[in-house]
């Protein structure tokens, strides 16, 4: 599904490559949860398949690859949610209005679900979102804006879907609730899925595969019953652990 070959990003004020040779293949349908100290290259990593960086190598989405791609080109098959709710939708815009924009993402031009609105509120994360279709978005909880931002990148079907610490501005409780219906969501839409958090318990407790990254490499990657069985002071010593 999503294939990364020799990929290397230069910002000209950094003395190394923040992204260095860096190579992963996700197989389609595949929940990875990428963490790493700041600066490890995670946050670039994402901007790099969003176009948004200068690169090197190869990065190829469903046999398609984007590296010639405009962003605006690639934003068309992927979704993202930021930590940011705010950063993916208008705010001067109702709910609604909101949603039917995102929902011509893929499609510009094509109007059928503005003629079905209420049809967006039959998808789980929207269903006790009906009463604020008119309202601006203003009236959402913090919680309520990530899970609209959350359904707004997928209603247009994305080929992978990028999370962006979307569940660290929250309170616990918000947190882990966005957190359970993202993996919920995720596993029973079988969406290709990159999730970067700074949460341990997150990247123990969700996803079908964890990548560490440290100084612009892939430190760790893991699945299975080998994710199962880390713990916490596992990925602590990965933190303290200095590469050459």
């Amino acid at each position: 599904m999503l294939q990364i070959k020799h990929l290397s990003v230069q910002f000209p004020s950094k003395p190394r490559p923040v992204l260095e040779d860096f190579c992963l293949e996700v197989a389609a349908g595949e929940f990875c949860v990428i963490i790493g100290k700041n600066g490890s290259g995670k946050s670039t990593l994402f901007a790099a398949i969003l176009g948004l960086h200068s690169s090197q190598g190869e990065i190829t989405l469903a046999a398609k690859p984007l590296t010639s791609l405009a962003p605006y080109e690639r934003a068309r098959c992927m979704g993202v949610v930021a930590q940011d709710a705010d950063s993916s939708s208008i705010a001067s815009l109702s709910l609604l209005e909101n949603l039917t924009l995102a929902s011509m993402r893929r499609n510009p031009g094509k109007l059928r679900p503005a003629l079905q609105p209420q049809r967006f509120f039959e998808h789980p994360l929207l269903s006790d979102l009906r009463e604020f279709a008119n309202e601006p978005l203003g009236s959402l909880s913090g919680g309520q804006r990530q899970r609209l931002a959350l359904a707004m990148a997928l209603l247009s079907k994305p080929n992978l879907l990028l999370l962006d610490e979307h569940c660290s501005a929250l309170d616990p409780r918000a947190a882990h609730s966005l957190m359970a219906i993202t993996a919920q969501t995720v596993s029973s839409e079988g969406i290709t899925t990159l999730m970067i958090t700074h949460s341990l318990q997150d990247a123990l407790g969700y996803g079908s595969r964890l990548l560490v990254l440290d100084a612009g490499k892939l430190v760790l990657d893991v699945k299975g019953s080998e994710k199962h069985k880390l713990r916490e002071e596992d990925l602590f010593r990965l933190f303290s652990r200095e590469l050459p």
